[in-house]
């Protein structure tokens, strides 16, 4: 890819992490819902966040990181809201 103006780069490495931060959200949320549907629903568009990623990546030759507060604020409100949502 062409050089890019450092505005774009960075435009486009929040746009990585946030592919890659909600593929990790929907993959967690499709292992514990338990409505099988459902589960592969959240699954597939798990897995298109990825292919974006990937995409991203690709062009950019830069890995980036999830964004870890989103992922770590998910998981403690998935843990309060387990009965509530009869997740497994």
């Amino acid at each position: 890819m062409a050089k890019l103006p450092s505005n774009i780069r960075q435009k486009i490495k929040e746009s990585q992490k946030d592919e890659i931060t909600e593929y990790h959200i929907y993959s967690k949320l499709a292992e514990i819902v338990s409505d099988e549907k459902n589960s592969q629903i959240l699954y597939e568009i798990g897995q298109d966040e990825l292919e974006h990623y990937n995409f991203w990546t690709n062009k950019m030759d830069q890995q980036v990181k999830p964004i870890l507060f989103q992922w770590r604020h998910l998981n403690i409100y998935l843990k309060s809201q387990r009965e509530k949502w009869k997740l497994l």
